[in-house]
């Protein structure tokens, strides 16, 4: 899942760090640390580990001090953001709730709301002061809360994202302000920690406190894919946890036990939850690595030379892509999910997993998947129709915001100008468009795009093609009668006796007399967005 790293760059970030009493004696010509050294340190750490474990998730870092600044967007250039975290200085006083508000449009504004994230805020645990300090807004939240009072606060969430704090400073000082970070915490209510130094803050006790945060946090959950005797260690990205539901979390395995395998043409397109591309962990590339953390297990292991040990994931992946099958899995109690080869390019392609709905009935056309046997066991196929696949993988219309509603009317006149070249396409944008809009019972948006067309024909060049403008004309005026005919109802190319049209020279001739007017005003145009309420 994204990862957004929020840095503290307030005034408060350049104080200089001492040396406790267990810490190694500083070479007197070393320039003092400061904490802000000591965080992007810790940030290195941070993207070191990611690029290790989850190397495909975008990250974007971000400082903050009474506003906020995108330092790199979401990228999985990991070395653009170290190359740009160097350049990083102190600026003015903190504003933590007003930069958590700012980043959570930034994320929304990338992703949407239907992706979950991770925000990590690296900070020396100052509150602020004035009007903008934590101490403030949480007081005024909790007297708007006790009061039923509408009370504007960042937290929580709109999508579905942890939030961490991990506090530079001594412990003395950070104590006072601890229960806040936790109160925001649960406000988000959507998971996160508090890391801190145990006792005084120096680089010895930064650098464990980042590595705390990096096992508890951005360890990813590792799986075992079996196939009878042959089983790997894998990962699952994006994690599933993020993308099921959190009562189903409790029922999900740590195997994902294959029971069979069947042709793609036969599971069609069915119904999933969620999709996720299987990764093999470096620990499973290497028979002696049994544990990837350790300095004798897979140390002398480089990329080159992974390609060169034997892999199941691997095995798996090609045996599927080259036979055209899919392999039925268990992830849990009640629970199934399907693996196959998917090809992103013609030279790419990854083993992916599409999870399905816990049950064991979500393949309406295969039955109970409980009751499937093998091919060798299974009767001659029996004189009873199969069901019929529903597919799910069609392009459906969607018009939640009104740039979809525009683009798919863009398409429609686009076509229209280019007529008729792209007469094909042209009818086939506007059947689409009509179905649609007669689903969702919008007769408003026919009439409009019918005025459109008419107002695109009238603003034809002198030397364009007599078809198109008979074409749209036709076009116009069929979109208008199909408002009250059946929904399968479709407006078909008018036949003409141009070479270049359906039918040829010898298709029927219908004449149809355009009226030559001058192009109506704006004022009179259609606003269609008005009709999106």
């Amino acid at each position: 899942m994204p990862t957004v790293i929020l840095l503290d760059v307030s005034l408060s970030m350049n104080c200089t760090v001492t040396a406790d009493a267990g810490s190694p004696v500083k070479n007197e010509t070393s320039p003092p640390l400061s904490k802000l050294c000591l965080a992007k340190e810790g940030i290195l750490r941070i993207l070191d580990h990611l690029y290790l474990t989850c190397k495909l998730e975008f990250v974007s870092l971000v400082t903050y001090s009474s506003h906020i600044d995108v330092v790199a967007p979401f990228t999985r250039d990991h070395g653009l953001i170290k190359t740009k975290l160097q350049s990083i200085t102190v600026k003015d006083k903190t504003c933590l709730l007003d930069a958590v508000s700012r980043t959570e449009r930034y994320i929304t504004d990338v992703w949407g709301i239907g992706s979950p994230c991770q925000l990590i805020v690296v900070s020396d645990g100052s509150v602020g002061i004035g009007p903008t300090s934590l101490v403030r807004e949480l007081n005024q939240y909790r007297t708007a809360a006790v009061s039923g009072i509408p009370y504007r606060f960042p937290l929580p969430f709109q999508f579905l994202c942890s939030l961490h704090f991990i506090l530079l400073s001594d412990i003395e000082k950070l104590r006072p302000s601890l229960r806040h970070f936790d109160e925001l915490i649960t406000i988000a209510g959507q998971g996160g920690r508090v890391f801190h130094p145990p006792k005084t803050l120096s680089k010895e006790s930064s650098d464990k406190v980042f590595k705390d945060f990096a096992d508890v946090t951005l360890k990813p959950r590792e799986f075992t894919m079996k196939c009878g005797h042959l089983q790997s260690t894998v990962t699952l990205m994006p994690p599933i946890s993020y993308n099921v539901r959190h009562a189903d979390n409790e029922f999900l395995s740590d195997t994902i036990d294959i029971l069979g395998f069947i042709g793609l043409k036969d599971i069609g397109s069915p119904p999933v939850v969620s999709r996720h591309m299987i990764i093999q962990t470096t620990a499973t590339a290497c028979p002696a690595a049994t544990n990837p953390y350790s300095s004798s297990a897979g140390a002398d292991l480089t990329e080159s030379d992974e390609g060169k040990i034997p892999s199941f994931s691997v095995l798996l992946h090609g045996s599927l892509k080259v036979e055209g099958m899919v392999a039925v899995t268990q992830i849990g109690v009640d629970w199934f999910a399907i693996l196959f080869s998917h090809a992103d390019s013609r030279k790419r392609s990854s083993l992916t997993m599409c999870v399905f709905d816990r049950g064991a009935l979500v393949v309406p056309w295969l039955g109970d998947l409980n009751d499937l046997l093998l091919a060798a066991d299974v009767e001659p196929e029996s004189s009873k129709p199969p069901l019929e696949k529903c597919s799910y993988e069609e392009n459906c219309v969607i018009w939640i915001r009104p740039s979809g509603l525009q683009t798919d009317i863009q398409k429609v006149l686009r076509n229209a100008r280019r007529l008729p070249e792209k007469i094909s396409p042209f009818y086939k944008e506007l059947n689409r468009l009509r179905r649609a809009a007669l689903s969702f019972g919008f007769n408003s948006l026919l009439e409009s795009v019918a005025e459109m067309l008419s107002r695109e024909c009238h603003m034809l060049p002198g030397n364009a093609h007599p078809a198109a403008a008979l074409q749209l004309d036709h076009a116009a005026s069929s979109l208008l009668e199909s408002i009250s005919k059946g929904y399968d109802d479709i407006i078909s190319p008018l036949a003409t006796s141009f070479g270049n049209e359906p039918g040829g020279k010898n298709a029927l001739v219908k004449t149809v007399s355009v009226s030559v007017m001058s192009p109506p005003p704006p004022q009179s145009a259609v606003c269609i967005d008005q009709n999106m309420d």
